[in-house]
């Protein structure tokens, strides 16, 4: 459809559009914004004022003509007779009946004259396909002062593939207090605008361009500012939205069962990439739906359709990496082209494919080797979801010497237990700073994929458990989280602890990782952390069947600190004020 911009007033009071010898001319370039899907036509001809059309604007069901007026006008509409000559057109969505208009038959145009007030018009064709030569509107001087940035809305994202992101914006403005004004712009980290100035005309105009650059140096997330003009009682704004993403996220090798979802991006749109990119450095969220940091793309379309697929071809294409042998399994269809489009994996057509672009083709499981793996199509096709599925039927749990027979252990595959084990999940932390067990799982039973478990084993050794997709899902509360790669975890308002032994090394437990105070963990692939909220936090924590190695109550209320948080034992934050058992860097103090 081609749907013509909307524009505002300019100084002069009279602008003119004509569609003669092919070309399209406006003495106000810009004010007539014809698009780019405007076709001109031979077939329309006619002389109009002295000049001879020789080509006019062919009007088609998708074309509209939209122009602002800021005062009462006079339009002049010179339509061709020379084909579809009895055919009428709309304003402002009527017909115009061709009677009230006047005929030239001798040069083959109706000519229309029209008063309208001032506002949004526009022009279409009524039933049937027409042409017109020219256009002519002729608006009263106006003493209404105007002030107007241009566009509305500026949208500022930056990513590591494109750390600096610019783009400019028009200020114009008529009948106003001349003078010397700045622009009130936010103070936001890296955001820039060049110049700040500008300046009204003793004839009472402006018009200046201004740039706007964001460079910044530090994540953010989607946020927005304003940016204003002031001259007296006049005002615009332009809201600026704007995020950042700095930190580049080093793509991840994938080993177990991965799902991307391209309705859970989080993204509705982005433009082409030229090189491949992960999708965690475009600002997709990586989560169980869409593993964002472990996909690339490169193309011209890796959001479409509103942010529920991607497109592919033979050179637009996703791909991933596996360390291990396994499955995919695509849903895609085409994108709305005639004939079958097939899916490609690692440049070979499948035998999946889909004709109309209405319907969703979901693949049965195609077998891909360790190593990279790439989806395309022979043809432009959308991908709405991709599942990998590893062809790892055993699992390996490693309880080490050291540490009292316990081990933590996590997998996106469910299992079944192997003799000579035990596993609990972690529900709540009791008043003894001890863990307290949720599920148990003991050997020959089956725990749930991706449910992180405290291990405790007959003996130290390696134990091999079989994979189990029958698993059912884990369900109720679980302290212990888990991941199959290293990553820095460091949520605000929660407190870190992974199994080790403490400083004495005399009772294994729940303490601090090394080098750490507790606020973050680094996870190590296919292990588990314990995380509790502030409120909960100690030193440490032993487990049910084990001694304590945390500290007694003190009955010394001049050992608290007053500038560091204390906490009473429902976990709600207290002053010193407090009087009774209160919580401090993971110690228990009676406040009297």
């Amino acid at each position: 459809m081609c749907i013509i911009g909307v524009m505002t007033g300019h100084a002069q009071s009279t602008y003119t559009v004509s569609f003669n010898n092919n070309s399209i001319t406006q003495s106000t370039e810009g004010w007539f914004d014809l698009g780019s899907k405007h076709s001109l036509n031979a077939k329309y001809t006619g002389t109009y004022d002295g000049v001879t059309y020789t080509t006019g604007l062919k009007m088609e069901s998708a074309t509209t003509v939209k122009f602002t007026t800021t005062a009462n006008a006079t339009i002049t509409i010179v339509q061709s007779t020379s084909a579809n000559g009895t055919n009428t057109f709309k304003f402002d969505g009527t017909e115009v009946p061709q009677s009230e208009g006047t005929a030239d038959a001798d040069n083959t145009v109706i000519v229309y004259t029209k008063s309208i007030a001032d506002g949004e018009h526009s022009i279409t064709r009524n039933k049937k396909e027409i042409g017109i030569l020219f256009i002519k509107v002729v608006q009263e001087a106006s003493t209404q002062p105007t002030l107007t940035l241009n566009p509305a809305t500026i949208n500022l994202n930056a990513y590591p593939f494109n750390p600096t992101v610019s783009t400019t914006f028009m200020l114009s403005g008529e009948n106003l207090t001349a003078g010397d004004y700045n622009l009130n712009v936010p103070t936001v980290d890296g955001l820039t605008v060049s110049p700040t100035a500008f300046t009204v005309g003793t004839d009472g105009k402006c018009n200046q361009q201004f740039t706007i650059t964001y460079e910044p140096t530090k994540d953010t997330e989607a946020a927005t500012a304003t940016i204003s003009a002031t001259v007296g009682t006049v005002t615009d704004a332009v809201t600026v939205n704007y995020s950042a993403l700095v930190t580049a996220t080093e793509q991840r090798t994938v080993a177990a069962a991965t799902t991307w979802d391209f309705s859970k991006t989080g993204l509705t749109s982005f433009d082409k990439v030229s090189d491949p990119v992960l999708y965690a450095n475009i600002g997709a969220k990586t989560s169980d739906d869409f593993a964002a940091d472990a996909m690339t793309y490169v193309g011209s379309f890796p959001v479409s359709d509103g942010g529920t697929a991607c497109r592919v071809n033979t050179k637009d294409v996703l791909a991933f990496k596996t360390s291990t042998a396994g499955t995919i399994t695509v849903t895609f269809c085409n994108t709305g082209g005639n004939g079958d489009r097939y899916l490609t994996v690692n440049g070979t057509k499948t035998s999946y494919s889909e004709a109309t672009g209405k319907a969703d083709v979901t693949t049965d499981p195609i077998s891909v080797e360790a190593g990279d793996v790439t989806i395309g199509g022979d043809n432009s096709i959308k991908i709405k979801k991709i599942v990998f599925e590893s062809a790892v039927s055993e699992l390996s749990i490693v309880v080490k010497d050291g540490f009292s027979n316990y081990a933590t252990f996590y997998s996106t595959k469910g299992y079944t237990l192997p003799e000579g084990l035990t596993a609990y999940t972690i529900s709540g932390i009791d008043d003894n700073n001890k863990v307290v067990y949720g599920n148990t799982y003991n050997a020959g039973d089956a725990v749930p994929a991706k449910t992180a478990v405290l291990v405790k084993a007959t003996a130290a050794g390696t134990y091999t458990a079989s994979v189990n997709a029958d698993a059912a899902e884990f369900s109720g509360t679980n302290l212990l989280n888990g991941s199959e790669t290293s990553t820095a975890v460091n949520e605000a308002g929660y407190m870190y602890y992974v199994l080790t032994n403490d400083a004495n090394n005399a009772n294994t437990g729940f303490y601090w990782q090394k080098g750490t105070d507790g606020t973050s963990v680094t996870t190590v692939a296919g292990r588990a952390y314990l995380k509790v909220t502030k409120a909960q936090a100690a030193k440490g924590f032993s487990f049910p069947d084990e001694t304590t190695g945390i500290s007694a109550v003190s009955t010394s209320a001049n050992s608290l600190n007053d500038s560091a948080e204390m906490y009473n034992l429902a976990g709600q934050r207290v002053t010193k004020a407090y009087k009774g058992v209160v919580i401090q860097n993971g110690k228990k103090f009676i406040n009297k």
